[in-house]
C-alpha cells in the first residue's frame, strides 16, 4: 500500500500501511485483500460472532494520536495532488493543474474500545476457528486484519501555481459523510483549513492472517 501520505508520515507512523483508496470501512475489524492490496473484502466480525466474540466487543473509539507532527508536511502536484485530495475525502472542481502544500496538524486513531480486543484474543479465536472450521479459515488466509485506522483530523492545504480558490471550488467528496462526523472547512486566501476530518482514514495498521505456524497473526 503506497500513497502520497507515505512520503510525509512514514517516519511518524512507521507501523502504518498507507492506503491508496478512500473508504470509510477501513476500521478495526476490517479485512483487506492483502497487505499490499488495500481492497476492503469483509469484516472479521462476520466470522467470529457469536462463537468467539459478541457484537458489542467490536465497538471502537477515536483518540488523539500521540505523534510528533513537526515534519508532517509536503508538496504535491498533478496526479499526486489529486490523489492526495481524494484520500482526504476532498475534491476540486474548476481546476486540475495545481500544486498543493499540505501540513498535517492533527491525527486521530480509531481502536477497539475494549482492552480485551488485542492480538492475543484474536490469535486464540482464529486458532480455534482453524481447528473447528478449516474451510472458513482457508478463506481468511492472506487477508490483512485492521487493528488501528488513522485519520488526518486537522490539516492545512495551501494552493500555488496560479490556483485561485475564488474561481475553483474545493469541497468534500462525500458531503454526507463529512457532515456526519462534524468535519469543518475554512478558506483563507489560497489556503483551506480542515478540522474534525475523521471519516476516511489515510492509513491502517494490523496483522496478516497466515496459514498458522507458531502464530496465525503475522506482523508485516
Amino acid at each position: 500500500m503506497l500513497s502520497s501520505f507515505q512520503s510525509i508520515l512514514k517516519d511518524v507512523i512507521p507501523e502504518a500501511s498507507f492506503l491508496t483508496i478512500s473508504d470509510t470501512r477501513m476500521v478495526p475489524g476490517a479485512m483487506l485483500r492483502s497487505h499490499k492490496d488495500d481492497i476492503w473484502t469483509d469484516t472479521i466480525e462476520t466470522v467470529l460472532v457469536p462463537n468467539f466474540f459478541q457484537k458489542e466487543d467490536f465497538q471502537t473509539k477515536l483518540i488523539p494520536g500521540e505523534l510528533d507532527l513537526t515534519s508532517a508536511s509536503g508538496k504535491f502536484s498533478g496526479d499526486a495532488a489529486l490523489s492526495l485530495l481524494s484520500i482526504l475525502n476532498l475534491k476540486v472542481s474548476g481546476g486540475s493543474n495545481f500544486n498543493v502544500n499540505i501540513t498535517v496538524e492533527g491525527v486521530q486513531e480509531r481502536n477497539y474500545q475494549s482492552e480485551n480486543m488485542g492480538s492475543i484474543a484474536f490469535e486464540k479465536a482464529l486458532r480455534s476457528l482453524k481447528e473447528k472450521d478449516k474451510d472458513t479459515f482457508k478463506l481468511l488466509r492472506g487477508r490483512f486484519l485492521v487493528f488501528t485506522s488513522y485519520y488526518a483530523s486537522k490539516f492545512k492545504l495551501e494552493f500555488t501555481s496560479g490556483f485561485n480558490l475564488d474561481k475553483a471550488h474545493v469541497g468534500f467528496k462525500n458531503e454526507s459523510i463529512a457532515v456526519n462526523v462534524g468535519a469543518e472547512m475554512k478558506k483563507e486566501s489560497n489556503a483551506v483549513l480542515v478540522s474534525n476530518n475523521n471519516a476516511v482514514p489515510f492509513a491502517v495498521s494490523g496483522y496478516r492472517i497466515s496459514g498458522g505456524g507458531s502464530t496465525i497473526l503475522d506482523t508485516v
